[in-house]
């Protein structure tokens, strides 16, 4: 990307481009050092700053927007620094990618954000290191949050102390995203490691930051403490996740009692996630939720093995399974549905908000996703009625925990009974808890309060939780974790980039490929679709160019459309041709975005394995 109206001085010696990210050059006379790289369109502009040599490239962080246009740096050979945490997703993502788990998977950070190709590393960014550079120094803070080992480089330039601060903070109490504010499955932890980073980096009290994104800020402090306010607001209303514990002692494998919650109703809480079975006087069973046995089997790398219909029989008279219903598309819920198709005939009747991924899991890129694809006998919509053991159990789209949810709300044996998955779990600060926000399951903002009160208006007395059991439960236990919800939402406001893009700040699919896993044989070709979602509250022009490993083609080139606004989508096709001499195995495509006229970078990236031709 070349436009010289991308490239302000903000001193004698400071320049700032604006790329996929923020790019910016402290000189020397005619030496310069980049601050991240972008897509390493500055090099083109370089004359207009009297620099003929770059000493070197400082990275913040390993996301494709900072380097993607790295290659191109290494072909001149200027010299890449990189933090020293992320070392080996620079110079070694071939390995990275190829040991990439997709399936299974519980990693809920952005880890994925990482080049499709490795390049070579000159030297590490080491925690707490001065290196020497224009009479000055600059300094490494390891400050981990938007990724585990970002770091801010903070130094004297023209008088004044400046911290180029990465993907820290985009604007006064603001984050670039919040996505990026999760690494373990529903945990808050990398937002108190950006509380932590906000306020080192506010101590070493810095004037001026220049950030990855957003306008460069000359109230250093005055931002960062708003920052570190709103964090703290964020982290206090996600103290519940830290508190709670599901257990007071670890559930065994083996010693498992059944309860009957309702005359028609039984349940093992111990299994992963909770399995419940509605038997009727014949002996007839409908499922809900059929996952691992247990947390043990859950940590045995997601192993399912058969368990409870033997229980059921024994202790609910259970003769024969006739349906299967998930709450949700996540492993721990369905991984024993195929074999309750194949063992005792069940169908499996699912949610039209997760009937394609559980069918078509290849296409996606989702954490906790079945491999083994699921035969769906029945498509639920909201409003459909799913009737057995003498109930009338009415379907609505639940999401909160993800948006690829339902909910199920009637009368059992004179209990209005609701079966509401991961969306509602016991707390231990509270009545009730979400097993929310967890981004990378997909949600938007109001989406947690949203699908508590599509369940309210049930009037539900009893909970199916997936984690927790049978919980009775009130209209003030529910109106209270809606407020909660609303506070939530305000927070998410106060943080995001852009008010009005709560959405777009909580999406990490932006844009995506669709499938995400496809295999061809080298000499082949194979299609696939480039999506890419308009958050914003106007139609926007998208533009997408997807990048291939050398000799291989993309067709089109690149495509353009105008998006109307709303979370609209446009999708459009490229074909990839893999030449004869691809070598097998594992291979990352990516997409380069345009979106409302400014450069995103290669937001997404698709994995095609080549086969022997």
């Amino acid at each position: 990307m070349t436009d010289a109206s991308r490239l302000t001085q903000l001193s004698p010696s400071l320049w700032w481009y604006r790329d996929t990210c923020n790019v910016y050059l402290w000189t020397a006379g005619e030496r310069g050092l980049l601050i991240d790289f972008g897509s390493g369109g500055i090099l083109d502009v370089l004359d207009r700053t009297g620099v003929r040599e770059i000493a070197a490239i400082a990275h913040t962080h390993h996301h494709r927007d900072q380097c993607g246009g790295d290659d191109r740096a290494v072909a001149i050979g200027i010299p890449i620094w990189v933090p020293a945490r992320e070392r080996a997703l620079f110079e070694s993502t071939e390995a990275f990618w190829r040991m990439r788990r997709t399936y299974d998977s519980y990693d809920a950070s952005s880890l994925g954000f990482t080049r499709a190709t490795s390049i070579p590393v000159a030297r590490t960014l080491d925690d707490h290191q001065r290196i020497e550079w224009s009479g000055g120094s600059l300094e490494i803070l390891p400050t981990p949050g938007h990724t585990k080992g970002s770091v801010s480089l903070l130094a004297e330039i023209d008088g004044g102390a400046v911290a180029f601060s990465g993907d820290l903070i985009v604007g006064h109490g603001r984050v670039p995203t919040l996505h990026d504010l999760q690494w373990q499955y529903g945990m808050p932890d990398a937002v108190g490691a950006a509380l932590h980073s906000v306020t080192h980096l506010a101590g070493r009290g810095p004037r001026r930051l220049l950030p990855s994104h957003g306008a460069p800020m000359d109230d250093g402090p005055g931002a960062l403490g708003s920052l570190a306010t709103n964090l703290r607001s964020l982290a206090r209303l996600l103290a519940e996740i830290r508190r709670n514990r599901l257990w007071t002692t670890w559930p065994s494998s083996v010693d498992q009692p059944l309860t009957q919650v309702l005359p028609h109703l039984w349940v093992n809480s111990h299994s992963v996630a909770n399995t419940y079975a509605l038997v009727d006087d014949d002996g007839d069973a409908l499922i809900l939720d059929y996952g691992f046995p247990s947390w043990d089997h859950f940590f045995a790398d997601q192993r399912f093995v058969a368990h409870t219909m033997d229980d059921f029989r024994a202790g609910a008279g259970l003769r024969s399974v006739r349906a299967t219903v998930p709450s949700h598309y996540h492993d721990d819920h369905l991984a024993g549905v195929p074999w309750l198709q194949r063992e005792h005939g069940a169908q499996a009747w699912i949610h039209d908000s997760f009937a394609d991924i559980v069918a078509t899991p290849e296409r996606y890129d989702l954490p906790c996703l079945l491999p083994e694809p699921i035969r769906v006998d029945r498509v639920l919509a909201d409003g459909d009625m799913v009737e057995h053991a003498g109930a009338s159990l009415e379907t609505f789209h639940m999401p909160g925990h993800t948006m690829f949810a339902l909910g199920l709300a009637g009368t059992l044996d004179g209990v209005r009974v609701a079966y509401t998955g991961d969306n509602l779990l016991a707390g231990a600060l509270s009545p009730l808890r979400a097993a929310a926000p967890i981004y990378r399951n997909v949600m938007r903002l109001e989406s947690i309060r949203v699908g508590v009160e599509r369940l309210i208006e049930h009037g539900p007395e009893l909970l199916l939780t997936g984690h927790t059991g049978a919980l009775e439960v009130s209209r003030q236990d529910l109106d209270e974790f809606v407020a909660w919800a609303r506070e939530l939402e305000l927070v998410i406001g106060r943080l995001v980039p852009v008010p009005g893009l709560e959405d777009e700040a909580l999406d990490p699919y932006v844009a995506r490929f669709d499938p995400y896993r496809a295999s061809v044989a080298a000499g082949g070709e194979v299609a696939t679709d480039v999506v890419v979602r308009n958050h914003g509250p106007a139609a926007r022009e998208a533009a997408v160019r997807v990048l291939t490993p050398p000799g291989w083609a993309a067709d089109p080139a690149e495509a353009s459309a105008v998006i109307a606004d709303g979370g609209a989508t446009w999708t459009t096709r490229f074909h990839i041709t893999v030449p004869p001499t691809a070598p097998p195995g594992r291979h990352v495509l990516t997409v380069d975005v345009w979106l409302g006229g400014e450069p995103r970078g290669e937001l997404a990236e698709m994995l095609l394995e080549v086969l022997p031709g």
